[in-house]
């Protein structure tokens, strides 16, 4: 069971790098050359962290606050410094099947979030009006994706 391949769906907005490697082949190199190991393991600790907290959030946080922490992490995976508007390209539907909330629901909640000059939805895309407004709603830890 513990070698059966593990499926894993990821979708890129824009230009993306992507390195995939066997486990097998992985350990062959940082045994190679253990200085990797540094890397690897900051890079495993920050995705466990990233992870443990969307779990949190998608348990126990509001609905929107979940979205403004959710935007808020994609958004800061860009350079923000300086804009006004920050473009966060997926659909309302991508939002909703990450917060693990029904689309008509999330919908909702994003129509509220237009009502208060925070964001506007359009075609495959979210954009972030009010940066400050909505780092506010998120609440603090919000870290990049």
């Amino acid at each position: 069971m513990h070698d059966a391949p593990f499926p894993a769906d990821a979708r890129a907005f824009g230009a993306t790098d992507l390195a995939a490697f066997r486990g097998d082949a992985l350990a062959a190199m940082v045994e190679e050359r253990p200085s990797l190991w540094r890397y690897v393991s900051d890079l495993l600790s920050r995705r466990l962290r990233l992870a443990l907290l969307i779990m949190r959030d998608n348990s126990v946080a509001p609905l929107p606050e979940r979205i403004a922490r959710r935007l808020l992490g994609h958004a800061l995976s860009s350079d923000v410094r300086g804009l006004q508007e920050v473009q966060v390209r997926m659909t309302q539907t991508d939002l909703a099947l990450m917060l693990g909330g029904s689309r008509s629901r999330t919908n909702a909640a994003i129509k509220k979030l237009e009502r208060l000059g925070l964001i506007r939805a359009g075609y495959r895309g979210i954009t972030i009006l009010d940066l400050p407004g909505l780092r506010k709603l998120a609440g603090p830890g919000v870290t990049a994706y």
